[in-house]
């Protein structure tokens, strides 16, 4: 991974600046683990690895990260045992970056993360206090 992006940036192609544990992004929305969609990306992350092309996009707040696009190649991610995955952050200078935090917010609760924890097979370290 790490040898990949250096050969990108080499060749003076865009590489990902931000990269996270994905143990460390907290969900933000259920995961239906049960769909085929998510198994198949899944299936695509274990015989192709992550597509470092189209990084998750994660939300900063109070220190923590927090899904915005992604749940499904998170959890192939987790699934995979992939330590770090590039990640975009939405921005605060972002026109819409209230509106985003504030709808993830409005939707949050704790049964979110532990069915995740549940799903994943570990705790979180951290809490959110939303």
């Amino acid at each position: 991974m790490v040898i990949n992006e250096y050969r990108r940036w080499k060749e003076e192609k865009k590489i990902n600046k931000l990269w996270l544990s994905p143990k460390n992004i907290f969900p933000t929305d259920k995961l239906n683990n049960q769909a085929k969609v998510y198994h198949d990306i899944c299936d695509s992350v274990v015989a192709n690895g992550f597509n470092y092309e189209h990084p998750v996009t994660v939300i900063k707040s109070d220190g923590s990260f927090l899904i915005f696009d992604g749940h499904k190649r998170i959890s192939a991610a987790i699934k995979s045992n992939l330590n770090l995955i590039p990640c975009k952050l939405i921005s605060r200078n972002d026109p819409a970056f209230g509106l985003k935090i504030e709808f993830i917010f409005s939707t949050f609760d704790q049964a979110k993360i532990d069915e995740w924890e549940l799903i994943h097979g570990f705790k979180f370290l951290e809490t959110i206090n939303n």
